[in-house]
């Protein structure tokens, strides 16, 4: 069952009855600052609903560990990379694509864009907008990892708000978070 409501305006976002919390954050340069972890002990597909307001280049993260070193695998989802007219899948950060769609302003500096975003423990990376259950993008890594960790970034000088809820695959341990009231978030928003 899906619990649907309504916040920041009138964009609708579905999140599952078993999600257990929403969080908040804004980055404004390509680093991994802050690291989010998933259950150790969990053997089953990671599932991220979240939401994001950026003009381009809005990177997810998921990770073996919480300190990723650069050439180190790593499974990066880019959202609006080339300038808003592409999204992609990396097996390292910054590295080359291992697949990709043309999809022109898939993010938007004015409004939230919803997305879900599902890692299988056997490798399938699936990502597709919150109003439709059709991946527009999915790849399978043959060589899965171990993911432990989920973190955000953008690009160089490019402001990205996320909202994000978490389901029983994440852990508990809500300390990490960075949660603000909503109209917090708005107001940190920079044009």
């Amino acid at each position: 069952m899906n619990v649907t409501g309504t916040t920041c305006g009138s964009d609708n976002v579905s999140f599952s009855d078993h999600a257990k919390s929403r969080a908040m954050l804004k980055t404004i340069h390509y680093k991994y600052d802050n690291f989010y972890p998933v259950k150790s002990d969990t053997n089953d597909d990671i599932s991220l609903n979240f939401r994001v307001k950026a003009y381009s280049n809005a990177h997810i993260l998921f990770s073996s560990t919480n300190s990723p070193h650069e050439g180190m695998p790593v499974y990066e989802i880019v959202l609006g990379v080339d300038h808003n007219k592409n999204c992609c899948i990396r097996r390292q950060q910054s590295g080359e694509a291992v697949t990709h769609v043309e999809y022109a302003n898939m993010v938007s500096g004015d409004e939230w864009r919803s997305f879900w975003l599902r890692v299988s423990s056997k490798g399938l990376i699936e990502i597709g907008h919150q109003a439709n259950d059709l991946p527009f993008m999915m790849w399978q890594d043959t060589n899965p990892l171990n993911i432990r960790y989920f973190s955000f970034s953008s690009w160089e000088n490019t402001v990205a708000l996320w909202s994000w809820s978490f389901d029983s695959s994440f852990s508990e341990d809500k300390k990490n978070f960075d949660v603000f009231e909503w109209h917090r978030l708005e107001d940190m928003w920079i044009k």
